[in-house]
C-alpha cells in the first residue's frame, strides 16, 4: 500500500490566519461548557473556520483536525514559553527575561490572558511540544487543551539527564513528582466526562417531565371543552310569561333490567298565581 503524502508544515502566515480566524469566535471556541448545545456551536464555528481558512490566499488546504492540532500546538506552546519567561524574571530578580515572547505567543497571551498566564506546576513548564506538522492521523481528536504528559516526560528525558549528572537526587524526585502529577490529570478528565454524562441524562429526564406537564395542561383543555360543548346543547327555555324562577328539573330513569340509569334534565319556570 503506498504511503500517505504528509501534508506541509504550517507556515507564519496560516498561523497567523488561524489567530485572527479564531479571535472573533473565541468565546465560544475556549467555552469550558461541553453540554450538548455547546459542542454543537463549537463544530459549527470550527466549520466555518475551516471554509474561511481554505479560502484565504497563500494557504494550504488543510482540515478542522489539523486546525484544531495546531491551535492545540499553539497554546501549549504559548504556556511554555511564558512560563520559562517567568522562571528567568526571577532568577534576574525581575529584571529583563532575555529573549521575549514571539509574535504569534504574544497574540495567544493577549487573547487568553486567564488561559495562559495561569499558574502551572513547575515540572509541566518546560513541557517539549509538538512542531508545526499538521496532525494527519490523529482524525479523531477533541476540543482539550490538555496536553499528554507521555511524549512530555519521553522528550524531556535529555535535559533532565543533563541535571542529574549534578544533581541526581533532585532530578530523581522531580521525575516522580511529574509521574504523580499526570495521575490527577487523567482523574480529572473522567470525573468531567462524568458530570457532563450526568448533565445530558438530567436534560433527557426535564424533557420527559416537560412532555408529561403538557399531556396533562391538553387533556385538561380537552375535558374543559366538552363540558362546554355539553352545556351548551342543553336546550334554552321560553321566557316566563308569569314571571316565576326559572328551576332546573332533573328526573332519572331506570331500565327494566336495572342495569341502566339515565338521567333528564328539564328546565321549567315556577309560576305563583
Amino acid at each position: 500500500m503506498a504511503a500517505r503524502q504528509k501534508s506541509a508544515n504550517f507556515s507564519e502566515l496560516e498561523k497567523e490566519i488561524l489567530l485572527e480566524l479564531i479571535h472573533a469566535k473565541k468565546d465560544i471556541i475556549e467555552n469550558k461548557q461541553n453540554d450538548g448545545r455547546m459542542v454543537s456551536k463549537k463544530n459549527t464555528e470550527w466549520t466555518n473556520i475551516e471554509k474561511e481558512f481554505n479560502s484565504r490566499h497563500g494557504v494550504n488546504k488543510r482540515t478542522i483536525t489539523q486546525l484544531k492540532s495546531l491551535w492545540k500546538n499553539l497554546k501549549a506552546r504559548t504556556k511554555s514559553a511564558v512560563a520559562k519567561e517567568r522562571r528567568e524574571k526571577k532568577k534576574t530578580g525581575g529584571g529583563p527575561a532575555g529573549k521575549s515572547l514571539d509574535k504569534i505567543a504574544s497574540t495567544i497571551s493577549e487573547m487568553l490572558p486567564q488561559q495562559i498566564n495561569s499558574l502551572q506546576n513547575q515540572y509541566d513548564d518546560d513541557a517539549s511540544l509538538h512542531g508545526d506538522e499538521p496532525d494527519d492521523d490523529n482524525e479523531d481528536s477533541d476540543d482539550n487543551d490538555e496536553i499528554m504528559t507521555t511524549n512530555t516526560i519521553q522528550e524531556e528525558a535529555p535535559r533532565m539527564s543533563e541535571e542529574s549528572a549534578k544533581q541526581p537526587q533532585t532530578a530523581s524526585i522531580a521525575s516522580a513528582t511529574k509521574r504523580k502529577a499526570a495521575g490527577p490529570g487523567r482523574q480529572d478528565q473522567v470525573k468531567n466526562r462524568l458530570l457532563e454524562m450526568a448533565e445530558i441524562e438530567h436534560c433527557k429526564k426535564m424533557t420527559i417531565l416537560q412532555l408529561k406537564e403538557d399531556i396533562l395542561k391538553l387533556k385538561k383543555q380537552k375535558l374543559e371543552n366538552e363540558i362546554k360543548i355539553s352545556e351548551r346543547d342543553l336546550p334554552v327555555p321560553q321566557r316566563s310569561t308569569c314571571g316565576g324562577p326559572l328551576v332546573q328539573i332533573q328526573t332519572t330513569t331506570v331500565d327494566i333490567s336495572g342495569s341502566h340509569m339515565h338521567n333528564n334534565y328539564y328546565f321549567a319556570y315556577i309560576c305563583v298565581h
